[in-house]
């Protein structure tokens, strides 16, 4: 089953993961938080992101629906 995962870091701050069924880290808080309510209400932006626009930046700079 995929987890996000919360956890006190060695800096005091709070952080998450996001670990698949299988085991591997997809992604991560790009930040600590002080708060671990802040932490939990960021795991909360991400899983409501699941329909989020997908884009491509294409290498002459116009960005693409992809998906």
């Amino acid at each position: 089953m995929d987890q996000y995962q919360l956890y006190k870091g060695g800096d005091g701050d709070f952080w998450w993961k996001f670990v698949s069924a299988n085991g591997r880290e997809i992604f991560r808080s790009s930040e600590g938080y002080n708060n671990r309510l802040d932490a939990i209400r960021s795991i909360e932006i991400a899983r409501a992101s699941h329909n989020a626009q997908r884009i491509e930046q294409y290498v002459d700079g116009r960005w693409f629906e992809f998906g």
